[in-house]
Order: C-alpha cells, then structure tokens, then sequence
C-alpha cells in the first residue's frame, strides 16, 4: 500500500471527483475502469467498475492535507493526476508493507 499526502487548498469531494474523471476514460469496451465514487463520514472510496474493488481511500489529514491510501498498482495513476494539478512539491508518498 502506499499513503499519498497532497497539499492542497480543495476539499475530499473535489479531489475524489478530479481523481475519478482524470481515471475515467473508457477502454474499448465502453466501459471505465473508475466508476463509483462513495462518502462514508470524513472519507471517500473511489472504486472500479468491473469487480467493485477499492481504489483508494481518500481523508483529511490537516486543513490543507489530505491522505490518499491506495495500492501499488494504482499509484501512478494517482500520483500523475495529482502532480499535474497540485505540483510536485506539494506531493509526497510513503510505501507501506
């Protein structure tokens, strides 16, 4: 797993919806693989739309910091968006086992 934290003046709803529409393109199917985003409390669950698995897990850390947890497999996929957005400085990650 890897924590994600982003320094940024944006709520949860706004970078679980950014995070979500940056991951949405659809295959050749017509299908997209980021479909469902979901609020539970202080936290939001981005999903995928084949088999409902968790993305990742977005929550405040701070007033301007939020956490994202997310696998190894997805990083990129968050960490890109984000950077191209926020900026590298205000993007760090830990790698957890």
């Amino acid at each position: 797993m890897i924590c994600i934290y982003c320094k940024t003046p944006n709520n949860l709803k706004q970078v679980a919806n950014f995070l979500y529409t940056a991951n949405s393109a659809k295959n050749k199917n017509g299908d997209s693989s980021w479909a469902t985003v979901q609020s539970e409390d202080d936290c939001w669950a981005i999903e995928t739309n084949c088999n409902k698995d968790t993305v990742a897990m977005i929550y405040k850390i701070s007033t301007n910091i939020i956490c994202i947890e997310t696998d190894d497999n997805c990083a990129p996929k968050v960490i890109e968006p984000l950077m191209k957005k926020y900026g590298f400085d205000n993007i760090k990650w830990l790698i957890t086992k």
